[in-house]
């Protein structure tokens, strides 16, 4: 059995949500393999059905109807009222998962999944065995910045960005919580690093690929050096530098 249990909160409206929700599960194995058993749990529309209904009307609006995302954002921002240390939806629910899965750590990567969800889960878990974490992947504040991505009895809080961490901040976040973690991508993103025979290749073949003549594109040859050489954050470079070692990973994130 694993020796820590990971409970990860997400939701499917849109698909940046579970995108990172699976991108964590993907680095929890790469670095701990079966020491972490991590959990997705796609809550909204799992626990209830008015989350349930909500996710399907969010995801017809960005179809069919996008102008309706303004009343429905500030719809969506009343919850920050009613769930400011409860849940007003699904709680029976949310509730069970705790007690059947005992996580070690509930990490949300949705903005209606941190407020209330983490009190609850300390009321359950107990607030010395549970451990809370939200990852927001908002590149900056300001309106479309949902004010439920903030609990501020959150343990770690990620955001993609320093402007979005400072907007965190702004809303009544505690500074040493606050964590700048950049993109929360698959591994494989990581990997893949675009060398110079790639490059080459990419400058040859792509014309060709696309129908059009061989002539090379300044822009394009920019856009590939500027790509290939921005850094690799600190634990990114010694994961790499391990890999080439033939070295485990061990604890680096």
């Amino acid at each position: 059995m694993s020796r820590v249990r990971i409970l990860v909160l997400t939701s499917s409206t849109g698909g940046g949500h579970d995108a990172r929700a699976q991108a964590f599960a993907e680095w929890a194995f790469e670095l701990y393999k079966h020491q972490v058993d991590v959990r997705i749990e796609q809550l909204l529309e799992k626990s209830s059905f008015i989350g349930r209904w909500g996710v399907d009307f969010y995801n017809w609006i960005q179809k069919k109807a996008p102008l309706l995302h303004h009343p429905y954002y500030t719809l969506v921002e009343g919850l920050s009222i009613i769930n400011r240390d409860n849940i007003s939806f699904g709680k029976r629910y949310y509730r069970e998962l705790l007690r059947d899965y005992q996580p070690h750590l509930v990490f949300s990567v949705h903005d209606c999944l941190n407020r209330g969800y983490f009190e609850v889960a300390r009321h359950e878990l107990g607030a010395d065995n549970v451990r809370c974490a939200t990852y927001c992947g908002e590149f900056s504040g300001g309106y479309g910045y949902s004010r439920n991505w903030v609990d501020k009895t959150v343990d770690l809080y990620f955001s993609r960005t320093p402007t979005a961490r400072d907007y965190a901040l702004k809303l009544g976040l505690e500074p040493e919580r606050a964590r700048v973690r950049g993109h929360l991508m698959r591994p494989r993103s990581h990997r893949d690093v675009l060398g110079a025979d790639k490059r080459r290749r990419h400058r040859r073949d792509a014309p060709a690929a696309a129908g059009q003549r061989h002539d090379r594109d300044p822009r394009r040859d920019n856009h590939l050096r500027e790509g290939a050489a921005l850094p690799l954050p600190d634990h990114l470079q010694r994961l790499r530098q391990r890999d080439a070692a033939g070295e485990p990973h061990g604890e680096i994130l």
